[in-house]
C-alpha cells in the first residue's frame, strides 16, 4: 500500500514538472477539429485517454470472464443436483 502511495507521489511530481516545462501553445488538428492548448495539456490528455481506453478494454474482458464463470457455476449446480446411482457390488455377487 505504501509502495503505491509512493509511486503515485512520484508520478504526480513528474507530471507537474513536465507541465511546468511545456507551456508552449500548440494546435492539434484531427479531421475537422482544431484544438489549441499548452503542449503539456495535450500530452497528458492523450495519456489519460489512452488509459481510459485500456481500462475499458480490460473491463470488457473482466465482464466476459465473469459471465463465463457464472455459466460454468450454473452448469455445475445442475450436474450436482442430478442423482447419482452407485452400484454397490458385493463379493457374493462377483463370485456368483
Amino acid at each position: 500500500m505504501v509502495l503505491f502511495l509512493f509511486l503515485g507521489a512520484i508520478i504526480g511530481i513528474v507530471s507537474v514538472v513536465f507541465a511546468m516545462q511545456n507551456t508552449a501553445v500548440v494546435t492539434v488538428t484531427f479531421l475537422d477539429w482544431h484544438v489549441a492548448a499548452p503542449l503539456a495539456v495535450i500530452v497528458l490528455g492523450a495519456a489519460v485517454f489512452g488509459i481510459a481506453v485500456t481500462l475499458l478494454g480490460m473491463l470488457l474482458g473482466v465482464i466476459s470472464n465473469a459471465l463465463t464463470e457464472y455459466k460454468l457455476r450454473r452448469e455445475q449446480r445442475v450436474i450436482e443436483t442430478i442423482p447419482s446411482y452407485k452400484s454397490e457390488v458385493t463379493e457374493q455377487q462377483v463370485s456368483a
